[in-house]
């Protein structure tokens, strides 16, 4: 049975009856509220979505991250009790991708783990660390075939920083692993593991 998200985004549909959004932000009733008359429907569907979007995708992580139903059952207590859990267990969660081919490519600003399969074709790989990363950004480069010390893994800074006064580092090692943790002033540190 799949989970249950009771909180639905309102006007969503193909052509939604709303104020187009440089209209309503130019508004003048946005910023002191609406006045008294008639309200037109498609200003009131535009307040209406907006005002739905944070308690639908709220809901939406909380399913993402628990698996619970969010149900609309005016029970408050459980909602902030299962979003504590949801952002508790995202805060835990590192990301992790298994790359296959030997191909050089750009680490992600969402990646944590990287493992490196190479076993159709190996070559020596090139990952450039990503751009504009931020200060405690931890990257963890693990070669998990063991194929690293005919196939090095090099890695090379974003434009701009350095690894503690080196113009690359490498993963030479077979099942050897690099961790590397952006510390700003454009410097990255590096520790090698087996």
């Amino acid at each position: 049975m799949p989970t249950e998200n009771d909180f639905i985004y309102y006007a969503t549909g193909v052509s939604p009856n709303v104020v187009a959004q440089a209209t309503y932000a130019a508004s003048a009733y946005v910023g002191p509220g609406l006045g008294s008359g008639i309200l037109a429907s498609a200003v009131y569907n535009k307040m209406i979505r907006q005002g739905t979007a944070g308690s639908a995708m709220l809901a939406q992580f909380i399913v993402n991250q628990l698996g619970q139903n969010v149900l609309d059952n005016g029970n408050l207590t459980t909602l902030v009790s299962q979003l504590t859990s949801a952002i508790q267990q995202s805060a835990v969660q590192k990301p992790a991708r298994v790359i296959t081919v030997s191909t050089n490519f750009v680490a992600l600003i969402t990646d944590w783990w990287i493992g490196l399969s190479r076993s159709s074709g190996p070559a020596a790989t090139q990952i450039t660390m990503p751009a504009s990363p931020g200060v405690g950004q931890e990257l963890v480069i693990e070669d998990v075939y063991g194929n690293a010390s005919a196939y090095p893994i090099t890695l090379v800074p974003s434009a701009g920083t350095t690894f503690k006064g080196k113009a690359t580092i490498a993963v030479d090692a077979d099942f050897g692993a690099v961790t590397v943790v952006y510390g700003g002033s454009n410097l990255w540190g590096y520790r090698f593991s087996l």
